[in-house]
């Protein structure tokens, strides 16, 4: 489990991944060279979003090699199409710094 207070600035993050759960709701995760850990909050609680600029300024005095927003659809489940073989993540790059700066 990794908290919101555990980032070290002086640490780079390879990666920041942004889960877009719903429209304009978000769950982040830290990857790393052990794999994916969700973020929490210091509440033990998975850290969320309604918004992406919010997420870039949690992450400005870091040094974040890429971040993503990354998207698993329901759509085919919705209409009823049996499970598929393929993955339908879409996975799309991220600037780290926000929109007005």
């Amino acid at each position: 489990m990794i908290r919101v207070s555990d980032l070290n600035p002086a640490q780079p993050i390879r990666k920041v991944i942004v889960y877009s759960l719903a429209p304009m709701l978000y769950q982040i995760s830290i990857e790393d060279e052990l794999g994916e850990h969700l973020l929490y909050t210091e509440d033990n609680s998975p850290y969320r979003s309604t918004c992406i600029e919010r997420v870039k300024e949690l992450f400005e005095p870091f040094t974040v090699e890429s971040m993503v927003l990354r998207q698993q659809s329901a759509y085919d489940e919705m209409i009823g199409h049996p499970n598929k073989q393929t993955d339908n993540t879409l996975e799309v790059m991220l600037s780290p710094t926000r929109a007005a700066h």
